[in-house]
């Protein structure tokens, strides 16, 4: 018997997924719109989609960490149980679990979303309130259409016509075609664009960085932008983050408690650098990281690699490489990722931070040529990071290549290094550190695994994608 589409799916997933936070009983489109009766209950509608990114599937580990286990900054250790193996090695197929996985899961914030944004305009209440969180439930389906998008679309060409991912904007269980490249970035910024303007006529600001709000829109759009080679929208974007009054680089012991406490507290040196963070929380959900380094039982299944350590001048004046990894003297004072040691791996995921913004800034300025302002946004960023920092002059192709190295140190493993080489149209050759043939070594520039193959269960439920699997699967 064949799978039923991925829509019925996530109409299952939402049922019991939900019950946590409102007390409805689903079973098809229409009894999940009615079950939402007030405002209150699309208050609590509005965290479940947040707490839909915490999947394993999603933030915990797909959109985290597995995306850099991927490309060539971490390698696997002996105490790995290879249980990512088809990933790291690029053996991947339209059966794989983890992209079925996330295809589900990103579907599923899709669905919680249209669930707002569906009947909250017929729902009694204040309309600042219901400004405040269509433009959250606007804000969140973006971010899960455009990360549908990276993993799965052809290309990152803002009009291209090669083809994208389904866009789906109601709660029908019609199966729908992929669309075009193009038409899923008009959709995102369309919901971008209705979220900010909505987000100005909402009832409060959104200051707790563990709800989506007006910052994170807009650092989202400037993530967008940057992918779709719209320099001149992501360079206005991340401005708009940076300039906020509650917005800053912080420094030395600031930044390492950004990644100690296990959640952000507003007001903090923290909530400058974080401007939204999935939250996570002991005893119900999975740990961070936990795939790179499980800390109850000490096993830790991938360490930095040479081609990242090698990166810094000095290690011990830059403060990213001792808040992200220490020596282990239980292994002879080889080098751990403790990124997410803390708190035993249960902290917040941080999805936009101050140095992204900067960096976007950096490389959309670079490509319009405007070199000085670029290297404006390289040297304040490394300033704040590295001890004793003496600012450089470097144009062009040197500039282009340090944007792309401060890129690798400053978000390390936190799911950028493999869509940057992608993008980039760059390949990967792995160094000494990767063993083979245990591990595969190289995959070239525009090689067809840089594209996730869609979900054998989609190509047999609909048939308006079947014959539609990308190249290569």
């Amino acid at each position: 018997m064949k799978q039923k589409s991925i829509y019925i799916a996530l109409l299952l997933l939402f049922t019991f997924a939900c019950e946590d936070f409102v007390d409805v009983e689903p079973t098809h489109q229409e009894a999940i719109s009615n079950g939402l009766v007030d405002m209150d209950d699309y208050e609590a509608a509005t965290i479940g989609i947040h707490s839909a990114l915490r999947a394993n599937a999603y933030y915990g580990r797909t959109f985290g960490v597995l995306l850099d286990m991927m490309a060539e900054d971490i390698f696997e250790t002996p105490e790995s149980l290879g249980n990512q193996r088809a990933q790291t090695d690029w053996l991947y197929n339209s059966d794989d679990g983890e992209v079925a996985g996330f295809w589900l899961r990103a579907y599923q914030v899709v669905l919680r979303a249209n669930t707002v944004l569906v009947g909250i305009d017929d729902i009694e209440g204040d309309d600042g309130r219901r400004n405040r969180l269509k433009a959250q439930a606007l804000g969140l389906r973006a971010l899960a259409h455009f990360d549908l998008l990276r993993a799965f679309g052809e290309s990152y060409e803002r009009n291209s016509q090669a083809r994208g991912v389904p866009v789906k904007l109601d709660l029908s269980t019609e199966n729908l075609a992929r669309s075009t490249v193009e038409q899923v970035y008009d959709q995102i910024f369309s919901d971008l664009n209705e979220a900010l303007i909505l987000f100005g006529t909402a009832d409060a600001a959104v200051t707790e960085r563990t709800f989506f709000s007006e910052l994170a829109t807009n650092a989202l759009m400037a993530r967008v932008a940057l992918y779709a080679g719209m320099n001149d929208l992501a360079i206005q974007a991340a401005t708009t983050v940076i300039n906020d009054a509650s917005t800053g680089l912080i420094s030395g012991t600031d930044f390492t408690n950004t990644w100690i406490n296990a959640r952000t507290a507003p007001g903090t040196a923290s909530a400058q650098e974080v401007i939204w963070e999935v939250a996570y929380t002991f005893g119900q959900d999975s740990r961070v990281g936990s795939s790179l380094y499980f800390v109850p039982n000490n096993r830790v299944a991938f360490r930095p690699s040479s081609l990242w350590t090698d990166l810094f001048a000095t290690p011990a004046d830059d403060i990213r490489y001792t808040s992200y990894v220490r020596e282990d003297s239980r292994r002879g004072n080889v080098l751990i990722p403790d990124k997410y040691e803390p708190n035993q791996g249960f902290n917040n995921f941080k999805v936009f931070r101050m140095g992204e913004m900067y960096l976007i800034r950096a490389e959309a300025r670079a490509n319009n040529g405007d070199d000085a302002n670029a290297m404006t946004d390289l040297n304040t960023l490394r300033a704040a990071r590295i001890t004793g920092y003496v600012d450089e002059n470097l144009t062009g192709n040197a500039l282009e290549n340090a944007i792309e190295v401060e890129r690798r140190k400053e978000l390390f493993v936190e799911g950028h290094r493999w869509f940057d080489i992608r993008r980039k149209g760059q390949g990967i050759n792995r160094g000494p550190d990767f063993s083979a043939p245990a591990v595969t070594q190289s995959l070239n520039a525009g090689d067809f695994r840089f594209v996730w193959p869609i979900p054998i269960g989609e190509l047999d439920a609909n048939p308006n994608i079947k014959n539609d699997q990308n190249p290569g699967y």
